[in-house]
């Protein structure tokens, strides 16, 4: 595309242009704050006479007074008016020639300046360096001064060189292109073509997205300009001269005629009403006074005054009725909330009740009968034996001496895999191996439940059975125990296999978790707890102690309440959330609460 096709194309773009701004727009070049100050002082001058025209032919006089005062101040104009049209025309010249700036399309000089700048190409006698193939497995270099490149031979001073060996050199193909003179011209025109088309493009791109800030500017340059050349924009019209003075005074006395109009009406309505209530009160006096007196003023300020009191009176008994509704209300409430608490609490009670009879289970008593005296001690003797017996026994099973377990003798590790093996639908456990002993008694200190006492020992907060034993080259580290709920075992079966070195040995399955939940299928169903649950999650406290997590979701706080009073937890290490507009409430094994 050369210089002259994208002058002819910019051309045909600006008359179309020009004739769908004729056809489509609407905008039209008005006035600015000088006309409407022009048209201010005028109808400030019209105001100030209007009181003193005479009753008839008001208009004509405050025309001629106008037209005395202002006829030398607006002289008429002598330029020709700048409408739409012109506008149009100064929005066309304004964007080519902003639209040039910002996109400049350079001329044929330039244009063969910039393309030879991109696809150079050597002449005779330039001096050259050319990377070509000596062989197919060797490259090598060759400089010279250049006497002829012709039919893809490169002829130096005393060697050739094939344009192929320069080409099957990776990255070599723009340095062959400058010894081609036929592809870099074409080269050089293609480039030519698509710098004109992209500043082309540019520049449309760029006045279709400015033409409606430009148009404006077109119009406020257009109405200034008819401004200083004496035209003064009244009422959608340009006006000059005494045609100016003829239209803002007609407007003037126009509005001022309105309001003098208005002003009459009231005026004239002010009195009819007031008429009107004067016979009213002669009516009304003739009716309240009797036949042949009239209405006291006296007795009527005080008539006045005692419905004033009675008003006022009714006002504070409305008052006081509210106060004390408000005040019974409130009692009502606070008796209400302690009742509910109450009730909690008896609720509790009955909780922890039903929790003790379940695991205290009382033998049935039988009636008192007479035995001998020896009997009675031989019984009591008995007990106590048992007694001593059975405290010593469990004494004996529950605190065990972690001490004689470290000597390594065997004993305890056994007994503890004796108890799995005993009882493995209820005893749970955790265990991993480790490369050396204090890599396991380093990994049990990990866990927030066993800490290091001050001689070296562990020790542990939970009644559960815990130790390391040498096994093999390494030693195994263990947790267990019956009472080993969820969260110990989720705690141990995290953090154990994390630690450097460790190696799974035994895991057994997870322990059952201890919580009651109301039927869920006839809370949805009665309509009168909606409830959704969002699943279950493990979560950790700021000590690293963990947690299982029911989650769920209900519409307000009172029924998230009301959920978390059906619902029992059984052990540490369970919690429920409930979420709800108002937060998120929750229980656990020591009740509810709002996090």
């Amino acid at each position: 595309m050369s210089f002259f096709a994208v002058k002819a194309r910019l051309s045909l773009f600006w008359g179309c242009f020009f004739l769908l701004a004729l056809f489509s727009s609407h905008a039209d070049v008005v006035g600015s704050s000088l006309s409407a100050q022009r048209v201010a002082a005028i109808d400030s001058f019209c105001e100030q006479q209007f009181d003193t025209l005479p009753a008839t032919k008001a208009e004509a006089e405050l025309l001629r007074r106008v037209i005395s005062a202002f006829k030398d101040k607006f002289a008429p104009a002598t330029e020709a008016l700048l409408l739409e049209d012109d506008a149009l025309l100064l929005t066309q010249e304004l964007l080519q020639q902003r639209a040039a700036e910002q996109y400049p399309i350079p001329d044929a000089e330039e244009q063969q300046r910039l393309a030879e700048e991109e696809f150079p190409l050597y002449k005779r006698g330039d001096r050259v360096r050319i990377v070509h193939k000596k062989n197919p497995f060797a490259t090598t270099v060759t400089e010279g001064v250049l006497y002829e490149a012709r039919n893809g031979i490169i002829k130096l001073a005393n060697v050739s060189i094939r344009v192929r060996d320069m080409m099957d050199i990776s990255g070599n193909e723009a340095e062959a292109l400058k010894f081609d003179q036929k592809a870099t011209l074409l080269r050089r025109e293609q480039f030519i073509e698509n710098l004109l088309k992209q500043r082309s493009q540019a520049q449309t791109e760029w006045m279709l997205q400015n033409q409606e800030s430009v148009e404006e500017e077109a119009m406020q340059t257009c109405a200034r300009r008819n401004e200083e050349a004496g035209y003064t924009f009244v009422s959608g019209i340009w006006t000059s001269g005494e045609q100016f003075l003829e239209r803002a005074a007609l407007l003037a006395y126009n509005r001022l005629n309105s309001l003098k109009q208005v002003a009459e009406k009231r005026a004239m309505l002010l009195a009819e009403q007031s008429l009107e209530a004067q016979m009213q009160t002669v009516e009304l006096s003739g009716k309240i006074a009797p036949p042949g007196s009239w209405i006291s003023p006296a007795a009527e300020l005080n008539r006045r005054a005692k419905a004033e009191s009675q008003r006022l009176q009714a006002i504070a008994a409305a008052k006081e009725a509210e106060l004390k509704r408000q005040e019974e209300k409130k009692t009502r409430l606070e008796e209400e909330r302690l009742a509910k608490e109450r009730q909690k609490q008896e609720e509790e009670a009955r909780k922890q009740q039903a929790l003790l009879d379940s695991q205290v289970v009382m033998p049935p008593t039988r009636a008192r009968s007479k035995m001998p005296l020896y009997a009675a001690l031989a019984v009591i003797v008995l007990l106590i034996a048992g007694g001593v017996f059975y405290f010593w026994r469990r004494k004996g099973e529950e605190e065990v001496d972690f001490g004689k377990f470290f000597e390594g003798k065997g004993r305890l590790q056994k007994e503890f895999w004796a108890r799995v093996e005993a009882n493995p639908d209820r005893f749970k456990y955790v265990a991993y191996l480790f490369p050396h002993m204090n890599d396991a008694n380093n990994a049990l200190s990990k866990l927030t439940y066993i800490d290091t006492a001050r001689d070296g020992n562990l020790t542990c907060k939970r009644d559960i059975f815990f130790g390391a034993y040498p096994h093999q080259e390494g030693a195994v580290c263990f947790v267990g125990g019956e009472k080993l709920n969820y969260a110990l075992w989720r705690e141990a079966s995290a953090i154990l296999p994390e630690l450097p070195g460790a190696e799974y040995f035994k895991v057994s399955t997870e322990p059952a978790v201890r919580l009651e939940l109301p039927d869920m299928t006839a809370i949805s169903s009665d309509g009168e707890l909606q409830i959704k649950s969002l699943g279950v999650e493990d979560v950790t406290n700021e000590l690293g102690e963990f947690s299982r997590c029911y989650r769920y979701s209900v519409e307000s706080k009172e029924r998230a309440l009301e959920f978390l009073e059906k619902t029992a937890v059984g052990e540490e290490g369970v919690v429920i959330h409930v979420e709800t507009p108002e937060g998120v409430f929750g229980k656990d094994l020591n009740g509810i609460f709002e996090m």
